[in-house]
């Protein structure tokens, strides 16, 4: 792993800066909610993240949850703290819930987060950006 504290010293100059975000902006065509979630993963990213048993690093750690008849996607990962999921939905509440993505089913949720997180585990690896 590269040194993640240069990259986060980088972002807190540049916010977005050595990130992946306009790559996938430009591969994924994300929504404004696509990139609102993206941003809390460099937020957290820039604060160290969530440290994991086994050393790993979270910025996000999604829960797919079904309201209001669509699927959002909600970080579980707050200011690097992991909540369980009715602390991560009331937070995504008071935050704004029109700022998640959101989905027709749990399947089109899931599948193209898993498109977005591979560019966001492309900052946590310090891999270039390809702009």
């Amino acid at each position: 792993m590269s040194d993640l504290s240069s990259l986060v010293r980088a972002w807190l100059a540049n916010p977005g800066s050595g990130s992946h975000l306009e790559a996938a902006q430009r591969d994924l065509n994300l929504t404004p909610q696509e990139r609102y979630l993206y941003r809390h993963h460099l937020a957290n990213l820039s604060r160290g993240g969530k440290k994991q048993p086994g050393g790993a690093i979270s910025t996000i750690k999604n829960w797919t949850v079904g309201l209001g008849g669509r699927s959002y996607v909600i970080p579980s990962i707050w200011n690097n703290r992991e909540l369980p999921l009715r602390d991560s939905i009331q937070q995504a509440h008071m935050v704004g819930l029109h700022n998640f993505p959101s989905y027709a089913t749990d399947d089109e949720a899931e599948k193209r987060y898993d498109a977005i997180h591979g560019y966001m585990e492309k900052d946590m690896l310090g891999a270039d950006p390809v702009r």
